[in-house]
């Protein structure tokens, strides 16, 4: 009896050990434009050897008041994601990007299908009937994968033995992500970026309800 105490004393141990190994550590990342000021909405991830493959997490994409939101949505590949009209009105949402391609009305109150997302990328998307409505979903290719707050930071999980991490935005004039390599728990990258004019969504003047 003692023998089998023993043994599943060592193996705890030897559980604990590999949980240590495989254990994210926490990395502080700040991204600024040319100017140096904090740039919100940036979508930051991390790439290299250590970096960890998640189970699938279905994303909520919402239409309200004629706007998507979030207007940035960061997922990872192997993701879903269903869009919600909360409106009293019809949506008709469509996307040519590769990662997705979208054409399909969702009536006010309603969800969409849910749809997979099964290769890494950056998928615009728009409103036929609203044309004011825009949105961006930006998918990673693993799950260390977040958004910058106004302050132009965000904490991201980084599993050992990762050592690149990326950031991307929407004013970017092009579309290719920036990456840096890291050490340690705090990481900054600069993006070059065109004069911020807003959310283009709150620039609809014709407010009839169709």
């Amino acid at each position: 009896m003692k023998l089998r105490v023993l043994k599943a004393k060592a193996w705890f141990a030897l559980a604990i050990t590999i949980s240590a190994a495989c254990h994210a550590n926490d990395m502080v990342v700040t991204v600024t434009d040319q100017k140096g000021k904090p740039l919100e909405g940036a979508v930051v991830y991390v790439t290299g050897a250590g970096s960890m493959s998640a189970e699938s997490t279905t994303h909520v994409m919402n239409q309200k008041d004629e706007k998507f939101t979030p207007y940035v949505l960061a997922i990872s590949k192997g993701d879903k994601v269903v869009f919600h009209n909360g409106d009293g009105i019809a949506h008709h949402v469509y996307s040519l990007s590769n990662a997705l391609k979208l054409n399909t009305v969702i009536p006010g109150g309603n969800d969409s299908e849910t749809f997979e997302i099964t290769a890494p990328g950056i998928i615009a998307i728009g409103c036929n009937i609203h044309d004011n409505m825009a949105a961006f979903v930006h998918v990673a290719p693993n799950s260390n994968t977040a958004v910058t707050g106004p302050d132009g930071t965000v904490t991201i999980d980084v599993p050992d033995g990762s050592n690149m991490v990326s950031a991307w935005h929407h004013r970017m004039p092009k579309k290719e992500a920036i990456s840096t390599s890291f050490e340690g728990s705090e990481a900054s990258l600069t993006l070059r970026v065109r004069p911020d004019r807003g959310n283009p969504q709150e620039r609809r003047r014709d407010r009839r309800k169709y």
